[in-house]
């Protein structure tokens, strides 16, 4: 399966998913059904029709539970913070049901034209069974834990971040029992607050005692003390072994960096774009841009009236960034700061908020209406629709001093948007730098059409959700 569903698409999510797709289908038909005795006598309608109508509102309705975070692992496993998106959901809905009903209206069967009452009824519809759904599977599959006990072999900062990262992933319903350490000096301390409990030497003993589930390899495969024999008779007998990096890709969709290695970028998905598939992605972009830039035109030139009209300077700002294979290029945006904003400063980091930003400025960035000019860069060839920030020169040399590994999202174009773009924020120091290389670096390993689609409708969802793009 392709890596992003793989590691998104745990069997409980996947469970819910499809449990409310037939749910809210069958509800929807429920309602058509009831409303057709509500005239004298039976409405006679199309069968193929109501089911039509059925999915076509039902996917629309997934779509704004997905744009909510109400398919992701943390609300799905743990069910907090349901209520806060299925209102949010809720008001979205409101608005976006309403062309799905009224275009089925225009058919002139009357069990569609949109009345007040049916549209409450539908949007009450919904809500109770998303509402009966998500308590029920909450019930289901209490206790039911995922990877249950874990142990983890090895200490160190990859271990620091794996923890982390399984803390803010906590939907994964899994238990840190313990550190094995290479030294035995560290015995009896903590990393993040995980007890180290013994040796790697001793994890025979220890996986008996604790009833352990899952182990996760922290340590370097050639690690003297590491019992390999044995943790391939853990694997074969049912326990779950995972490596780290693998670990921390699977519940993250980043790469871990602290064990980075050329390996784990070409096995064992890595790379999986040929020539041809480049070719085909490129074509699609330059005509999607082609389109876009025809239906835009008036918008935009209309957005350049603004700019220009609110504060002194030109409408479009350009700037030196780098593109893929480190070349540089003139990329194009509307601006959003004053103008000479870093005339005193020198280069700094955009930042969420940024004082620099002037009032049109501030809601051109929050609906990522000010890198459409980046559409021009696309029918250039120097950006795709999807890919990593490109970034200024200025910032290269120190980012690829700092950051191993940081030149290798320079070997795809930079894009439009892209995964560091909807998982990150806006980068505004070298730690945040370093963040989105993780999803930057996840990109260019599982790089495909299919994933670019998805990271298309994640920026639609950023931008219904008023959250921008990083």
């Amino acid at each position: 399966m392709f890596p992003l569903l793989r590691h998104r698409l745990t069997p409980r999510v996947l469970f819910t998913l499809v449990f409310e797709l037939v749910a809210i289908s069958a509800g929807l038909i429920g309602l058509l059904k009831l409303r057709s005795v509500w005239w004298d006598g039976v409405v006679q309608t199309s069968a193929t029709r109501v089911c039509l109508f059925a999915l076509s509102t039902t996917l629309v309705i997934q779509f704004g539970l997905w744009s909510f975070g109400l398919y992701s692992r943390q609300v799905v496993y743990s069910g907090r913070r349901v209520l806060a998106s299925l209102l949010g959901a809720f008001c979205f809905l409101t608005v976006a049901l309403f062309p799905v009903c009224y275009a089925f209206s225009m058919t002139g069967d009357p069990i569609f034209v949109v009345t007040l009452k049916f549209y409450v009824l539908l949007l009450a519809v919904f809500t109770l069974v998303v509402a009966c759904e998500r308590f029920l599977v909450l019930r289901v599959f209490a206790g039911v834990s995922y990877l249950g006990n874990v142990l983890i072999l090895g200490t160190g900062e990859c271990t620091r971040e794996v923890i982390r990262e399984a803390r803010k992933h906590h939907g994964m319903n899994m238990r840190l029992a313990g550190i094995l350490a290479e030294s035995p000096d560290q015995i009896g301390q903590a990393i993040e607050g995980v007890p180290v409990i013994g040796m790697i030497s001793h994890v025979k003993d220890t996986v008996a005692d604790l009833q352990v589930r899952s182990i996760l390899l922290s340590s370097p495969y050639n690690h003297p003390q590491l019992p390999l024999d044995y943790l391939i008779e853990c694997k074969l007998s049912g326990l779950t072994v995972f490596d780290a990096g693998v670990f921390y890709e699977t519940i993250s969709q980043k790469i871990l960096l602290e064990k980075l290695d050329p390996f784990t970028l070409l096995f064992p998905s890595g790379y999986n774009m040929t020539r041809f598939r480049h070719l085909v992605k490129a074509g699609i972009e330059k005509l999607l841009a082609l389109i876009l830039l025809g239906v835009l035109g008036l918008p935009l030139l209309f957005v350049a009236f603004l700019i220009r009209k609110t504060s002194a300077g030109p409408a479009i700002f350009r700037q030196i960034r780098v593109g893929k294979g480190g070349r540089v290029f003139t990329l194009y945006k509307f601006r959003t700061m004053c103008v000479d904003a870093e005339q005193n400063t020198g280069a700094q980091w955009a930042r969420k908020g940024d004082p620099r930003q002037t009032l049109v400025g501030r809601w051109l960035r929050r609906l990522r209406i000010d890198e459409l000019p980046q559409l021009v860069n696309i029918l250039k060839g120097d950006m795709a629709f999807i890919g990593p920030r490109p970034e200024r020169p200025e910032f290269i040399d120190e980012l690829k001093r700092i950051i191993p590994f940081y030149h290798h999202r320079h070997f795809v174009k930079p894009g439009l948007t892209g995964w560091a773009q909807v998982s990150f924020p806006y980068a505004a120091s070298m730690e945040d730098s370093k963040e989105k290389l993780r999803y930057d670096l996840y990109y260019v390993k599982n790089m495909s059409i299919l994933f670019d689609m998805l990271i298309l409708l994640a920026t639609a969802r950023a931008v219904i959700r008023g959250a921008g793009v990083g």
